[in-house]
């Protein structure tokens, strides 16, 4: 069956834009929210943490996913999380006005919460578009894998250059340009993410072993296999050797 490789390829690409955008606009949150929500270094930090922790997550458990759902279901997911993530920053001045009317001793904590969370919802995301992307791509141009795939990856630092660039311009009282609303800057990212969702979800994409195969388990019986724990508890050896 043909595919719309190119048109994949791009969105795919768009995803890891997306992803850098959103991070690197993140890490210039820091003032606005001091100012706006007192939030302190600490709670700053812990949201830029919550920022990776759905990622990694999704590193270890989206192969099997990926292979349980298909390209396209979990691509879909990821469209709509992103896009709530973006719908909490938006929600977070609203809702920290409510609370220092009913509830000013948690007024902080609660909107700390939201940031927190949406943080971790686009991390998520992040996680799942590397679980989709990866192997979509390697399917999908398996005669120069390598060569396009060394192009995708080039997406996050774009992302992370735009988003720096796009930050520096407008968010935070020393701003190049002039201060946007946070909330702007922060939600940029959902701009691009439209756009590889308009690009790429309405398309045919292959399907994975999994769904080939028709049976789950037959795919859940290699990641259980005696090779692949091995490799698993090697790596964590090692893991914890360097941080020794």
């Amino acid at each position: 069956m043909e595919y719309a490789r190119g048109k994949l390829m791009v969105a795919s690409f768009l995803t890891l834009v997306a992803s850098g955008i959103g991070f690197a606009t993140r890490t210039a949150a820091g003032g606005p929210w001091e100012r706006e929500f007192n939030l302190g270094g600490g709670e700053f930090g812990a949201i830029l943490g919550a920022g990776f922790l759905g990622f990694g997550l999704m590193i270890f458990f989206g192969g099997i996913l990926v292979e349980k759902f298909g390209y396209k279901k979990l691509l879909t997911i990821a469209f709509l999380l992103h896009l709530v993530s973006a719908g909490m920053l938006f929600a977070a001045n609203p809702l920290f006005a409510g609370w220092q009317e009913t509830d000013p001793e948690n007024a902080t904590s609660n909107v700390f919460s939201v940031l927190f969370w949406s943080a971790f919802v686009f991390s998520i995301c992040q996680g799942l578009y590397e679980a989709v992307i990866n192997p979509l791509i390697a399917q999908l141009y398996p005669e120069n894998k390598t060569h396009y795939l060394n192009i995708l990856h080039a997406g996050w630092p774009a992302g992370m250059i735009l988003g720096g660039i796009f930050a520096a311009c407008f968010i935070g009282e020393n701003a190049w340009i002039t201060e946007l609303p946070w909330q702007y800057g922060l939600a940029s990212f959902s701009i691009v993410v439209i756009a590889y969702g308009v690009m790429a979800l309405p398309e045919k994409f292959p399907e994975t072993v999994g769904e080939t195969a028709g049976s789950f388990a037959t795919v859940f019986s290699c990641f259980a296999s005696i090779p692949f724990l091995v490799l698993i508890v090697a790596r964590f050896d090692r893991l914890h050797g360097v941080g020794c």
